[in-house]
């Protein structure tokens, strides 16, 4: 007895559920998607499924006055089980936005509600801080659509923190692991990613925070001129040494070279004056 009821309320959570509520999918792009109604055991008297993207806004009937406004090729099939299905080929960003199918039966009405989103992997990033004293291990899944789900292998007993937030649809995962006070280098536990766009999990060793490339490039770079703009200075400088003492021998040589010129003249003139003194003196 207590079976029974359990199953009546579960279909009772179902059928408010699916008249009500907007269920969230994601479908990578290219892909074939098929949309469907809660199926019915009663004869339906049509189908209308109602679209609306960022930059369209169609409608797709089945049975009796069939329609169909949509231009991106969706269309309705009929299945063997008395359901619907709403197919859309070919899944690209133009088809993202909100989907409701309604069903109209001899007695009632059945809605369902979806709203597609393109799936997009996250990007990862996973690195070692200290915090209040203690080291922790962070690993992030941004951009996601859906959410990333993150795990820690070998983590032992270490406490775990983990924040979800949402922007424009895309999804963010920050996982904080607390490691222990004795702690060691070789037993670092290791980050997992599991996404619905992959078809195995990622994992990340968490490292100490290093410089981006980009920014390892641009400090090389500085390093670089900076080393070549000394050595050219100290070049330019070692050069005009060189000259400087190059021009003070030339100077000096010039200097000796003169004095001896002006002695070699002054000789003969001494010489004569001596002669005439001798014979004046005689």
């Amino acid at each position: 007895m207590m079976e029974s009821v359990w199953i009546f309320t579960v279909l009772i959570i179902y059928k408010a559920w699916s008249v009500t509520s907007e269920v969230p999918l994601s479908f990578e792009l290219g892909s074939y998607v098929n949309l469907t109604c809660r199926g019915q055991s009663n004869p339906f008297l049509h189908v209308i499924w109602k679209i609306q993207t960022k930059n369209n806004k169609c409608r797709v009937t089945f049975q009796h006055n069939s329609e169909n406004t949509c231009r991106d090729g969706l269309y309705i099939t009929l299945q063997a089980t008395n359901q619907t299905v709403l197919h859309i080929p070919n899944f690209s960003e133009s088809d993202v936005g909100f989907y409701s199918g309604e069903l109209v039966l001899s007695r009632s009405r059945e809605v369902c509600n979806f709203s597609l989103s393109v799936t997009t992997p996250p990007r990862l990033s996973s690195w070692l801080e200290m915090k209040d004293g203690k080291l922790v291990a962070v690993c992030k899944a941004e951009g996601a659509n859906p959410a990333a789900n993150i795990s820690w292998k070998e983590a032992g007993n270490s406490s775990v923190e983990e924040k979800r937030s949402v922007s424009d649809q895309f999804h963010t995962t920050e996982s904080r692991l607390t490691l222990p006070q004795h702690y060691a280098s070789s037993s670092t536990p290791v980050c997992s990613v599991a996404h619905a766009a992959w078809a195995e999990e990622r994992l990340l060793l968490p490292r100490l925070p290093g410089l981006p490339f980009y920014q390892v490039c641009i400090i090389s770079a500085f390093i670089t001129i900076f080393v070549l703009a000394g050595t050219s200075l100290l070049l330019y400088r070692h050069r005009k040494f060189l000259i400087s003492r190059c021009r003070g021998h030339v100077d000096a040589s010039l200097t000796d070279s003169q004095q001896k010129e002006d002695v070699e003249e002054v000789e003969p003139y001494a010489s004569y004056v001596q002669r005439v003194n001798s014979i004046y003196n005689s």
